[in-house]
């Protein structure tokens, strides 16, 4: 992709954030009233029903991987014999300072 085209976030090197403040002529009045209104809202709800189920494999031959995204960090790697499942988080909480 040409750099030279506008709005282009790679140079063919690198990405570059793209300012969009200057396409929005909004201030802080804007935003505050925005969240305020109550036009448009909708409740949230106690409960969302997940309708998908994964096929995850029965058995897998012996040079066989299977890799199976639970959520955005979490997933099953199933091997022959065994299974792994990978959480990135090794403590009791998610910070920084602990």
């Amino acid at each position: 992709m040409p750099a030279e085209e506008v709005g282009a976030p790679h140079d063919g090197r690198i990405f570059h954030n793209q300012d969009r403040s200057r396409d929005v002529n909004k201030g802080l009045i804007d935003v505050l009233k925005w969240r305020l209104s109550s036009r448009g809202r909708v409740d949230w709800p106690n409960w969302a029903e997940n309708a998908h189920i994964p096929s995850l494999l029965s058995a897998l031959a012996s040079c066989d991987i299977a890799v199976t995204g639970i959520n955005h960090a979490t997933d099953l790697i199933q091997f022959s014999g065994f299974n792994v499942l990978t959480d990135p988080v090794f403590s009791k909480r998610v910070s920084p300072v602990s």
